[in-house]
């Protein structure tokens, strides 16, 4: 770490979080590297689209979160079971991108695996 700060990584705190209130802006902040792109429905697994709809702007660090319930969606189909889930964002104020997300991996029609990540 630099005197001062200088040199340090600029990271995103809360507040600049709640300051995030378009796409454009969590866009911009993603192409800095201080957001990441997730897919709630992942097209390389689970045929999800690129569209916005099946896109958040996340913290980063997220995406890797959200990958240990696709791997087991995975897991569940080639045991041969049905598989469902369920991505619940949920935003503070104005802001895009979401303060906390709720999964819900469903195995046969019953819910098996709930969690909600807390981002900020």
């Amino acid at each position: 770490m630099g005197l001062f700060g200088i040199g340090k990584k600029k990271t995103t705190s809360e507040n600049d979080y709640a300051n995030i209130d378009s796409l454009e802006k969590a866009r911009a902040l993603a192409a800095q590297g201080r957001l990441e792109r997730m897919y709630i429905i992942s097209p390389s697994l689970f045929g999800g689209s690129d569209a916005d709809d099946n896109v958040l702007y996340v913290p980063l660090g997220t995406s890797a979160r959200k990958d240990e319930f696709d791997t087991q969606l995975v897991q569940w189909a080639g045991e041969g079971h049905k598989i469902g889930f369920n991505c619940n964002p949920e935003y503070k104020g104005k802001s895009v991108v979401p303060s906390k997300i709720t999964i819900i991996c469903k195995r046969d029609g019953t819910a098996a695996v709930t969690s909600t990540l807390e981002l900020w």
